[in-house]
C-alpha cells in the first residue's frame, strides 16, 4: 500500500505542474485554447513519473504498469510483484518478469 501511495503522489506532482504551465499557456476562458495547450505541452513534459504525452483518448502513452500476484509463504499470503510492462518512448512496450 505504502508503494501504491507513493507513486500516487508522485503522480498528482506532475499533474499540478502541467495543470499550472497549461494555465499559463491558454488563452483564459477558452476551452479550445485550454485542449491546444494540454495537447502541446504534454506530448513535451518529462515529469517525476516519466513523460505526459497523452493518446487520444487522454491516456498517457508512456505509462509503466507493475503486475502484482498473492503468493503464500509459510502459510500466509502476501503480495507479490510477479511483473512490469514498460513503455520507452519510441519502442513498443515490453512485458518484464521478476524473479
Amino acid at each position: 500500500m505504502a508503494r501504491l501511495l507513493k507513486h500516487m503522489h508522485w503522480a498528482a506532482y506532475d499533474v499540478l505542474w502541467l495543470a499550472t504551465f497549461v494555465d499559463l499557456d491558454a488563452v483564459p476562458e477558452n476551452d479550445e485554447s485550454t485542449k491546444l495547450a494540454m495537447n502541446t505541452l504534454s506530448d513535451t513534459y518529462f515529469g517525476v513519473t516519466g513523460w505526459t504525452k497523452l493518446d487520444e483518448n487522454g491516456d498517457r502513452v508512456h505509462w509503466d504498469y507493475d503486475i502484482w500476484a498473492i503468493s503464500e509463504n509459510n502459510g500466509n499470503y502476501e503480495w507479490r510483484l510477479d511483473a512490469r510492462y514498460q513503455v520507452d518512448p519510441g519502442e513498443e512496450g515490453k512485458l518484464m518478469y521478476v524473479e
